[in-house]
């Protein structure tokens, strides 16, 4: 027993077609930017920030693909699940727009994999080499994420609003099957009480014999739709008096899950949805994130990579709702060991964080082609490091709460170093170096100005040791063949292969709840018949009672007008 499609449930399967055809609109446009990027990458010079920025593009296009995959996939299933021929249009819309998906995937898929060769045939950067000349106009238009991310947020919001409505559809056919099964015997018990005749009092005795009585469940085999103690809705399937199997629960707050139970448990593949906010797919064990998995959210923002314990552990890519894109390690929850962080603005820090921040060695590169290289603490320079400007000048030296402090060299555009000492990024004491080998001018500078210099050159070396370090985690962090990109390569596939399990589980379950709901709506119909029956029953003996009454009265009206 299937409810056709409404007029209003239309209206919002058509917005979700359009934001889907706008998105494989921006994918083809994304494609062929990514063809002019792949061509041109052996004519560019070699920027980390550029690969930074392709890398996130890469990360949008195909979040983008997959999202849009699923928001059709889901238009489907809605069509499915309403009468025959009510949803032709749509189903047919929905089912070209997965055609022209599957394309633009396979243009998509071959973009990235030019990306790559071209990225791979680049020379690496060297120490003596700048590691980021400032970016083109044009590379910055063809690694634009905007439009996809914009597409992100769309696709978000509309499949949000798409799970919620289909939700509280499926919920309320569950309430008011529960509800109408308690009204029914309430109402039934109170007519019985009411009534004194013994025809009125048969009828409603084989009614409720009959099976009129309140409930909280609706069996079906060993599958169940069951309202819990909490408010709480499940359909699924029970085994040892527990959920197990395939199931849909459905919280008091909005929230739902769709996947496997084990022991009364969230355990094994499902799709928990976050209403209004976003969902998750991917693994489960103990009601609780483990394995691989995805997080999304209607405001734009992604995550697919490992999980422990409900959070974020492991290895794993963010891109966030401003279209910021993270890639590296994550420890309960948060950046934690060394990472990539592309942003909106093009600046580009790779190198380690600890606890969400910046702390240890790293390069980070700022919009207008400036760099550090060298040591942070709490997500700010601190100790050692080297400050490369664009226009040639270069710092060496001691640093302290984000500013230069302390000891350094410093050379400016013509390659004449100076020596001095900086005090909250102001340069106290300069001496001027007449060589570029380190040696001072004199041998016989007074004994002050020899300590002062030997502090200097002892400051720039440690600087030159740090940068070192910094840069070890920058080119480390790109090998293809290194440790960081062979994880992240696993732990993305991983997610991929769990997406999928999980969607399987979420539509098994869609169909178990669908099973249920079409018993549910049944068995409700059925019961409306019977209460129009019984109440028919009820008036006919009303009726009866009322005439015998009238016709008693007429009788000893009678009787006294003769005695009268």
């Amino acid at each position: 027993m299937l409810r056709p499609l409404s007029p209003g449930s239309q209206l919002h399967l058509e917005a979700c077609l359009t934001t889907v055809a706008e998105a494989i609109e921006v994918l083809s446009k994304t494609c062929s930017s990514m063809g002019q990027i792949a061509s041109s990458l052996a004519t560019y010079s070699n920027s980390y920030v550029y690969k930074g920025k392709i890398r996130s593009l890469q990360d949008a296009a195909s979040t983008t693909a997959g999202h849009a995959a699923l928001l059709l996939g889901d238009v489907v299933a809605v069509c499915g699940r309403k009468a025959s021929g009510s949803a032709d249009g749509i189903l047919g819309q929905a089912e070209k727009l997965q055609q022209d998906l599957v394309a633009i995937q396979g243009q998509l898929d071959s973009a990235i994999e030019q990306l790559q060769l071209g990225a791979a045939a680049q020379a690496s950067c060297s120490e003596s080499a700048p590691v980021n000349p400032q970016l083109t106009q044009q590379q910055k238009q063809l690694a634009s994420t905007a439009a996809l991310d914009n597409c992100l947020r769309s696709i978000g919001a509309t499949y949000a609003a798409l799970l919620g409505r289909s939700y509280k559809e499926s919920a309320a056919t569950a309430a008011q099957f529960l509800l109408d099964a308690s009204a029914i015997s309430k109402g039934w018990s109170e007519a019985a009480a009411a009534e004194s005749s013994a025809a009125a009092g048969a009828v409603l005795g084989n009614a409720i014999g009959a099976g009129a009585v309140a409930t909280k469940v609706l069996k079906l085999g060993d599958c169940a739709m069951k309202r819990l103690r909490n408010g709480d809705v499940y359909k699924g399937r029970y085994h040892g008096c527990r959920k197990n199997g395939d199931g849909s629960y459905f919280f008091t707050n909005g929230d739902v899950y769709e996947g496997d139970f084990k022991d009364d448990r969230m355990s094994g593949s499902g799709v928990y949805s976050f209403s209004p906010e976003g969902r998750y797919v991917g693994d489960w064990f103990n009601a609780a994130y483990e394995g691989h998995g995805s997080e999304t959210f209607s405001r734009g923002s992604t995550y697919h990579g490992q999980y422990a314990g409900g959070l974020r552990t492991g290895w794993g890519v963010c891109r966030f709702y401003n279209g910021d894109y993270y890639e590296g390690y994550w420890g309960l929850g948060v950046r934690d060991g060394c990472g990539m962080q592309q942003c909106m603005d093009d600046s580009n820090f790779v190198g380690e964080y600890k606890k969400g921040k910046r702390h240890g060695y790293g390069v980070y590169s700022f919009p207008n082609g400036d760099q550090y290289l060298g040591e942070y603490v709490d997500d700010i320079p601190q100790g050692s490091g080297i400050y490369l400007f664009a226009s040639g000048q270069k710092y060496q030296g001691n640093w302290d709460k984000g500013k230069k402090h302390g000891w350094s060299i410093y050379t400016v555009e013509t390659g004449q170093q100076w020596a001095g000492s900086w005090v909250e990024g102001k340069p106290q004491w300069v001496h001027p170096l007449t060589q570029q080998d380190g040696q001072h001018e004199a041998q016989d500078a007074p004994a002050e100005v020899k300590d002062n210099l030997s502090s200097a050159f002892a400051a720039c070396k440690n600087a030159q040791e740090a940068g070192k370090l910094a840069l070890a985690k920058l080119t480390g962090h790109w090998d293809s063949a290194g440790e960081v990109q062979q994880n992240l390569t696993g732990a993305l596939s991983g997610a991929t292969q769990a997406s999928a399990r999980a969607q399987a589980a979420r539509q098994r379950a869609q169909v178990l709840a669908a099973r249920l709901d079409a018993a549910a709506m049944l068995v409700q119909s059925s019961r409306s018949a019977q209460m129009k029956l019984v109440t028919s029953q009820l008036n006919s003996v009303k009726l009866v009672s009322d005439g015998g009454s009238k016709r008693a009265d007429s009788v000893d009206q009678q009787g006294n007008a003769i005695a009268g």
